[in-house]
């Protein structure tokens, strides 16, 4: 299951997607972060996290930030720049949340 999700994660088109196309896939952005939740599960129990994931982890929120820093600089800021904010703040929880072997509770419909 872990090589399945870490395969999953890693080509995942979102992050790509947005960076060289300006575009939001929700579909991907969607899978990616049910993937995340998954794999935060999957490494509740864990003692050790391979290199090559905690890499790919690491750079997905990262990768949005920096889109999100330079979009919202500009003097017209472009429709996607809101919605980069929102997933760059939800995909840094996850991450950490992978990371750190405390999965939250996520629900699907807030109270």
């Amino acid at each position: 299951m872990l090589n399945s999700l870490k395969e999953k994660i890693s080509q995942n088109m979102f992050t790509l997607e947005a960076r060289v196309n300006m575009r939001f896939d929700e579909a991907a952005y969607e899978d990616l972060v049910a993937c995340l939740q998954a794999l935060a599960t999957e490494l509740a129990s864990a003692r050790q996290i391979d290199k090559e994931l905690a890499l790919c982890l690491y750079t997905i929120p990262q990768a949005i930030q920096n889109l999100y820093l330079s979009l919202a600089r500009c003097e017209i800021r472009p429709p996607i720049t809101d919605r980069l904010e929102e997933a760059c703040i939800e995909l840094d929880a996850l991450v950490i949340e992978c990371l750190s072997g405390n999965p939250a509770r996520h629900l699907s419909a807030q109270p």
